[in-house]
C-alpha cells in the first residue's frame, strides 16, 4: 500500500470520527421530518382534490399551481425565503430549513399524490362509509393502505429533494450545527487546497441515508412508479 492510499484511509477515518459528524450526522433526523411533515399536510390535500370535484375548474387549477410552485427555480426563492427567516429569527437554524423544504415538497406531494389516490376506485370508500366510517378514518383505515406504494415513491422523491439541495442551505446556513451534507461537504473546498479524502469520505458516508431508505422502500417504490401503467 502506497503512501497517497494510505493517507486517504487516515483522512477518511478522521472524517468519519470527527469532521463529518459535526454537520452529517446531527441533521440526519431532519430528513425523516420534512417528507413526514410534507405527506401529512400534502395527503389529505391530494384526497380532496382526487374525490372532491370543485367549481370552475378548480382541481386542475390546484394542481397546476402546485406543478408550479415546485418548478420556480430554488434562486428566484432564495431571497424572499432569507427575509421571511430573518424576521422570524429563524436564520441558521435547522427548523427554518425544516419550514422551507415543508413547504416546498408539500406543493409535490399534492401533485404526484393526487394521481395514486385518483386510481383507488371510490367504490371501496362507499362501501365504508355505508359501514358507518367517516371520511376521515376510511381515508385512514382503507385509502392510505391501499395507496402505501405512492407514499414510498412520493417519499423518496421528497427524501432525496431534501438531501441534495444546495443553494437554500448554503443561504440560509453558517455553522456546521444547522448545515446540510452538501453544504458541510462544500467547506472543504478551500482558497488553497482541497481536501480530497475527507470529501470523498463525506460523499459515501453522506450517501448512506439515502441507500437504506431506498432499500427499506425499494418493493413500494417500484409498484408506486408502475401505478396506473397497465389498465
Amino acid at each position: 500500500m502506497n503512501l497517497t492510499a494510505l493517507s486517504y484511509i487516515v483522512a477518511a477515518a478522521v472524517t468519519l470520527l470527527g469532521i463529518v459528524g459535526q454537520w452529517q450526522v446531527d441533521p440526519w433526523p431532519d430528513l425523516w421530518r420534512v417528507p413526514a411533515a410534507s405527506l401529512l399536510i400534502g395527503t389529505p390535500a391530494a384526497y380532496a382534490l382526487a374525490r372532491f370535484r370543485l367549481p370552475w375548474g378548480l382541481n386542475n387549477q390546484a394542481l397546476a399551481a402546485a406543478l408550479v410552485v415546485r418548478m420556480v427555480p430554488p434562486i428566484l426563492l432564495v431571497v424572499p425565503f432569507y427575509i421571511i427567516l430573518a424576521k422570524l429569527g429563524l436564520l441558521d437554524t435547522r427548523l427554518g430549513l425544516i419550514i422551507i423544504y415543508t413547504g416546498i415538497n408539500t406543493s409535490f406531494v399534492i401533485w404526484l399524490m393526487q394521481s395514486f389516490l385518483a386510481e383507488i376506485p371510490a367504490d371501496i370508500e362507499d362501501a365504508a362509509l355505508v359501514d358507518g366510517d367517516s371520511r376521515l378514518s376510511a381515508l385512514r383505515r382503507i385509502v392510505l393502505p391501499l395507496a402505501g406504494s405512492g407514499l414510498a415513491a412520493t417519499a423518496i422523491f421528497a427524501v432525496i429533494a431534501t438531501y441534495n439541495d444546495f443553494l437554500i442551505a448554503l443561504t440560509m446556513t453558517s455553522t456546521p450545527s444547522a448545515q446540510t451534507v452538501p453544504v458541510g461537504i462544500s467547506t472543504l473546498i478551500g482558497k488553497i487546497q482541497v481536501e480530497w479524502g475527507p470529501m470523498a469520505a463525506g460523499g459515501i458516508v453522506g450517501a448512506l441515508p439515502i441507500l437504506a431508505f431506498a432499500f427499506i422502500v425499494q418493493r413500494h417504490f417500484v409498484r408506486g412508479m408502475t401505478m396506473g401503467a397497465v389498465k
